[in-house]
């Protein structure tokens, strides 16, 4: 059985340097993701829209919050000028559920704004599953699944 660091031929000094760095970037962007886990457990919608705004509807993964988007919708707000919208679910209501949990969302949004929906893993099944089942709301503008 070989461990976590070997191979079945031998490595060279710089590819064990590279997985021991990749290594590293997850467990600190795990550790990123617990110290955020706690943050944002409901709704957590734009101040101040106005017509023609756009806005970012951030939607997590499984086992996750909306907390753990905090830097992305900080980063999207300060370098593209848009608004961030994004919600908390738990895991096991069913995709069907997230979905409609997702429309209720949406209404409470602002009328003439153009929403993006961005979701990661489970959000981006939830997202899809808005628009393509549900009939998702005319005011989308796209939507994007990352992993």
């Amino acid at each position: 059985m070989l461990g976590l660091f070997a191979s079945k031929s031998p490595a060279s000094p710089s590819s064990t340097v590279s997985r021991l760095r990749a290594h590293t970037r997850e467990a600190l962007a795990f550790a990123r993701q617990a110290s955020l886990i706690h943050l944002d457990f409901g709704a957590v919608l734009p101040t101040e829209t106005r017509a023609g705004d756009h806005v970012v509807v951030l939607l997590h993964g499984l086992f996750a919050t909306a907390g753990v988007l905090r830097p992305l919708r900080k980063r999207i707000e300060n370098e593209t000028g848009a608004h961030t919208a994004s919600f908390s679910y738990l895991p096991g209501p069913g995709v069907n559920r997230l979905g409609v949990d997702l429309a209720s969302l949406v209404k409470r949004l602002p009328a003439e704004t153009h929403l993006h929906l961005v979701g990661h893993s489970l959000g981006g099944v939830v997202a899809r599953y808005f628009v393509q089942e549900l009939g998702g709301d005319p005011r989308v503008r796209q939507t994007v699944s990352l992993g």
